[in-house]
């Protein structure tokens, strides 16, 4: 992905502190391990603030930047930068040990969290699709012989591409298969969580995700999708000197906000879209748009998303009607003038070509008004890095 589209990834929802029991500090004898595991007070960065910070690594993620800042603040709620992160992971000189590694599954994973520390995993977006490194599609573009082609991957594109390109991830397998490395790990589009908890009762794992917000509680069936494509990765920082960060009230776990849990409809919808399937990804969209407290913003973003996909289904009626509710969300945003023009002129929908003009002189002149697209800006989630962008640009449809 370009700098925009670094995102995502998309990254939660109730406290739990009643139903869990104590923390676990120490590591747990074989056999007596906990049923269920949860850590307190593992401090939440966004992937805007994930964005913000001055990565020494400058081709890592926001995501990752925000994971390796959540389990370090954990050990260190004192540190504040990068600065303050190398030293602290210093090999030699440094306060905290690394333990990183592949693990063979959820039963490793609570082995690591009985021990009192989260778990930062690297995993695909969703448990459907992963960004396609922009290297891999050039090499597609240009014939390279990776398991696919390029023309059978926008066959079954349904997505607007405000994101990249989202493959399935048989498809990264594939490509996987051809080059020396798996396409998951790549650093400029790798996706890492925090893991916090794991709750066996329930079947849920319970993860810090920078865009989707915090204690989000991940079915294990989605969760060992996401993270054995990337053949289940993992790193934990402690301190050297096995000191323990107390457990106070702080240590609760907010709620999501309305927007977090949009991120995940939005981007489990666009996945789910970019691998065709089409029903499943307006399921997403729509169970997006009927969250109650929801920003213009993101309304503004599913229900253009929404509209790509209506045109995308040859449903040019429908597609119009829902860019135009996208318009009252953000009016200065000139994206949805311009496919709702585009829309008329291939469809005929909506007046046709009349209508296409009408679109295509405000979407000019939304275009060409710098203040107001810079106020509309700020409607936007931050959330969702690659969110700007979408307001003056849309891409055009995929090859047919």
């Amino acid at each position: 992905m370009n700098a925009c589209h670094r995102s995502l990834s998309h990254w939660f929802a109730l406290c739990l502190l009643s139903a869990l029991p104590t923390l676990v500090f120490a590591d747990a004898p074989p056999g007596e391990r906990p049923a269920q595991v949860l850590i307190g007070g593992v401090p939440f960065i966004s992937i805007a603030e994930g964005s913000a910070l001055e990565a020494w690594g400058q081709f890592w993620t926001p995501s990752s930047r925000a994971a390796h800042m959540m389990a370090f603040r954990y050990c260190q709620p004192e540190a504040k930068t990068w600065d303050d992160y190398r030293k602290a992971t210093d090999e030699q000189k440094g306060s905290l040990q690394e333990k990183c590694g592949n693990a063979k599954g959820l039963d490793d994973l609570r082995a690591l969290l009985s021990a009192g520390n989260p778990v930062i995993v690297v995993t695909a977006s969703t448990p459907y699709a992963h960004e396609l490194y922009y290297t891999f599609e050039m090499l597609l573009r240009a014939g390279a012989q990776l398991g696919v082609k390029l023309q059978d991957l926008d066959a079954k594109d349904y997505s607007s591409r405000i994101l990249g390109r989202m493959v399935g991830l048989d498809v990264q397998r594939k490509i996987g298969e051809r080059i020396p490395m798996n396409p998951l790990h790549e650093l400029a589009t790798r996706c890492e969580r925090v893991v916090v908890g794991l709750d066996p009762t329930r079947r849920v794992v319970i993860v810090h995700d920078p865009a989707f917000g915090p204690a989000w509680e991940v079915p294990y069936d989605d969760f060992e999708r996401m993270w054995s494509a990337a053949d289940r990765m993992y790193c934990v920082r402690a301190p050297k000197d096995g000191a323990r960060p107390s457990v106070t009230a702080a240590s609760a776990y907010l709620p999501r906000t309305p927007d977090q849990r949009a991120t995940e409809c939005y981007l489990y919808g666009y996945s789910l879209a970019a691998t065709g399937k089409a029903a499943e990804a307006d399921e997403r969209y729509r169970a997006g748009l009927s969250l109650e407290g929801l920003s213009a913003g993101y309304r503004f973003i599913l229900l253009q998303e929404r509209g790509f996909l209506a045109y995308r289904r040859k449903r040019g009626e429908e597609a119009v009607a829902l860019l135009r509710q996208a318009t009252e969300q953000i009016p200065q945003a000139p994206g949805p003038w311009f496919l709702m023009a585009q829309i008329c002129r291939e469809t005929g929908a909506a007046g046709g070509k009349s209508a296409a003009d009408e679109f295509q002189r405000t979407a000019d002149k939304l275009a060409g008004d710098q203040a107001g697209l810079q106020a509309g800006s700020k409607a936007f989630p931050d959330n969702l890095v690659s969110s700007a962008p979408s307001m003056s640009l849309i891409p055009g449809p995929a090859p047919k």
